[in-house]
């Protein structure tokens, strides 16, 4: 563990030279620090988190309009979001003000992953509210505007994170234009539908199940 460290502490130096960021992440540095950040000691998360948000904190090449950049930054995102112990470093490293960015400015692969990754993070409320102050909300909601036939993977993904947005009272305030939002409230109607009828099954199941329990053999 304490080479791991090492190693680590190592690649956190290397990150500091903008020259290195992008060829670290393309040797896949960052998924094996996520990995240690997930299941090493206190030390080597402590040490692996640093060294993520070094290199997460200057990712700043991909307001170049490198696409290849924003490929692997999207990437490193989702990577990001998969993991719960990762998410102060997704905070404090100023990461979400880049993937928004990427939600606006990316094409439509890039844009999939980033609603993915922010749809992870919208479960968390530290994220949401990071990611509502940094203006991802309406972002989200334009994407529902889309009608385009590339997009509807992307609308479907959104709808999960506007949905967390909005059953969040202390977002209320923040997301009071989107909530106004014709194609919000339409998404919303689909989703209490879904779930009435839903209900409607399983009440129907039970009293089902209820009557032949009743009845007996």
């Amino acid at each position: 563990m304490v080479s791991r460290e090492r190693a680590c502490q190592a690649i956190g130096l290397l990150g500091v030279r903008r020259c290195a960021r992008h060829r670290l992440v393309e040797l896949g540095v960052i998924p094996v620090l996520v990995e240690l950040f997930r299941v090493g000691d206190s030390t080597a998360k402590l040490v692996a988190g640093n060294s993520l948000g070094v290199i997460l904190s200057h990712v700043d090449y991909i307001g170049e309009g490198d696409n290849e950049s924003e490929d692997v930054t999207a990437d490193v995102f989702c990577d990001l979001s998969d993991y719960k112990h990762s998410i102060p470093v997704v905070i404090s490293s100023g990461a979400i003000p880049i993937l928004v960015n990427l939600l606006s400015d990316g094409n439509v692969e890039v844009r999939e992953r980033v609603s993915g990754a922010i749809a992870k993070l919208s479960y968390d409320e530290a994220d949401r509210v990071a990611l509502a102050d940094v203006g991802a909300v309406p972002l989200m909601i334009d994407v529902l505007h889309d009608e385009s036939e590339v997009a509807e993977e992307l609308r479907d993904i959104t709808k999960e994170a506007d949905i967390n947005f909005s059953e969040d009272p202390s977002l209320r305030e923040k997301i009071s234009v989107a909530i106004d939002d014709l194609s919000f409230q339409r998404m919303e109607m689909i989703r209490l539908h879904g779930s009435k009828e839903q209900m409607v099954r399983s009440f129907r199941r039970m009293s089902i199940e209820q009557l032949t329990w009743e009845l007996g053999p």
